[in-house]
């Protein structure tokens, strides 16, 4: 019996070992990754403050000169990502047609009224869908290249 204790009480130290070992690692490794964000955060600063030199025209070097130029085309083109991302959470999708003579809502290639059975052209204009309304429009794009493409069609944009 006494080697069953024995062995039981040499298991629980090295699980109270190995847990003590494990919660130094932790503490140790979240102590690594601040002191690397605190590292990261001085090196954009650094990188901030040698780019307004740049801009200034106090820091003339050859090599930074050049990092200066693509700090500045990625910041044109992040404000063109930034503009598009507005327009794209601009966009709704237009209202669905309906019909004119019991409001159903009508699919875009209907003839007839799905409920009631009226003759979709014989409704006035107001209910049909017009090219800006119901069709999907397509926006060009400006690819990476320079050239412009159409994109997929896309639900129109509010006002």
């Amino acid at each position: 019996m006494m080697d069953f204790v024995d062995s039981l009480r040499r298991g629980v130290d090295r699980a109270g070992f190995e847990l003590d070992r494990l919660l130094r690692a932790n503490r140790v490794r979240s102590r690594i990754h601040a002191l690397r964000s605190q590292m990261d955060e001085e090196l954009r600063g650094i990188g901030l403050q040698v780019v307004e030199l740049c801009e200034s025209g106090q820091l003339v070097l050859e090599q930074v000169s050049e990092r200066c130029a693509k700090v500045k085309q990625y910041q044109a083109e992040i404000a063109k990502k930034e503009a598009e991302l507005d327009a794209i959470n601009r966009e709704v999708l237009p209202p669905a047609a309906r019909c004119a003579s019991c409001g159903a809502e009508l699919p875009e290639d209907a003839i007839f009224c799905p409920r009631c059975g009226t003759s979709v052209k014989a409704m006035p204009q107001a209910s049909a869908p017009t090219a800006g309304q119901g069709a999907p429009q397509r926006i060009p794009v400006e690819l990476e290249t320079g050239e412009q493409e159409e994109a997929r069609p896309s639900p129109q944009t509010q006002e």
